[in-house]
């Protein structure tokens, strides 16, 4: 059992860090502007220190609470629970700043670009078209493919591809602009979820109803844009979902296959919807819809867009695509089990939110 002067001597150290600490919140205050974070933290720390140093007996009432009262150093175990919890609770405040702070910064930049874009693309009405959004890192081979087999017009309604270059080192954006596509241009490479809302950000500003994303890597067939569309304009549906466990894919890993269809499952007991294919990147999307969901992923942004949609009641329909292999290149995804993990992560965050 600790002796009095050993009590004596930890509370005597209290004293002085917490004086340390006061003295620390005096210097800021004379010498660093703006620093609201530090002031609170030296002040609740020096405080605290001080206050429980002088009066011990106020632990009690804690210690009670956690029936540590009876217990050989009940009250600095208590201590430390307390000061846990509160650590605890101060993570979960910085982790909310950072969040606000990043999410600021996104829709910054992402309205800055697209707005520069749109004085580029002379303010282009596309309330008449359907808009082909492709984000593209490096894809300039692929892309000399991809946007020659997009048809003019569905349905009466001329199609326009939209293509943001997440950063590219290579001619993604001299290829996109040789092809009559509007070209949006990220400063550094932001990640597939970034590029996808600086294109919905520009669509919005210049009227347009429907948009269709696509990879553009060459998996996704652009034949097949008349069967996400279509659902779109009879009405049938405000987002479409192309998939290919109900049409058809190429070879993949037996382990990328089992994690497809256990995050698919995963996602219908979620949110209590039949969910077919939560990594389609072949979508298509009423804007008026979009309106409605709240998007914060820079990357493996596919589930929460599923997820966001269906919290929100927009009226969702899978049909069935097929996925081809890349053209050319390798995928930007990590590997099969890092993926997953984020993946999953991205599940969960989003479903909690």
């Amino acid at each position: 059992m600790p002796t009095m002067s050993s009590f004596s001597l930890l509370r005597t150290s209290g004293l002085i860090l917490g004086l340390v600490f006061l003295v620390a919140l005096f210097k800021t205050l004379r010498s660093t502007p703006g620093r609201r974070m530090y002031v609170n933290t030296f002040f609740l720390l020096g405080s605290g220190l001080i206050l429980v140093s002088l009066f011990p007996n106020i632990i009690n009432s804690p210690a009670a609470f956690f029936s540590l009262s009876n217990v050989k150093g009940g009250r600095i175990i208590t201590l430390l629970i307390v000061a846990n919890i509160a650590l605890l609770l101060f993570a979960l405040y910085i982790n909310k700043r950072t969040y606000q702070i990043k999410s600021q910064i996104n829709q910054f930049i992402e309205k800055v670009v697209s707005s520069e874009t749109s004085k580029n693309a002379s303010n282009e009405n596309l309330s008449e078209f359907i808009v082909v959004l492709i984000p593209a890192y490096n894809e300039a081979e692929n892309l000399k493919m991809l946007l020659p087999k997009i048809p003019s017009s569905i349905h009466g309604k001329i199609v326009k591809a939209l293509i943001v270059d997440d950063g590219s080192s290579d001619s993604t954006g001299i290829v996109a602009e040789a092809n009559n596509a509007i070209l949006i241009k990220h400063p550094f490479n932001r990640g597939g979820g970034a590029a996808l809302r600086t294109g919905y950000q520009f669509a919005k500003q210049n009227h347009a109803t429907i948009i269709v994303t696509m990879d553009a890597d060459g998996q996704h067939d652009p034949r097949e844009l008349v069967n996400l569309t279509t659902p779109l304009l009879e009405k049938k549906a405000d987002f479409v979902i192309g998939s290919r466990t109900l049409g058809s894919f190429d070879s993949y890993s037996r382990t990328r296959i089992l994690g497809l269809y256990f995050f698919n499952f995963l996602l219908t007991v979620l949110m209590g919807i039949k969910v077919t294919d939560c990594s389609s990147g072949y979508r298509a999307l009423n804007l008026s819809a979009l309106s409605q969901i709240r998007l914060r992923q820079d990357q493996y942004h596919t589930a929460e867009l599923i997820i966001d949609a269906a919290k929100n009641g927009v009226k969702i329909l899978d049909v069935p695509i097929h996925v081809s292999p890349r053209y050319s290149g390798e995928s930007k995804k990590g590997h099969n089990l890092f993926y997953a993990f984020r993946f999953l992560r991205t599940i969960l965050t989003s479903w909690w939110a």
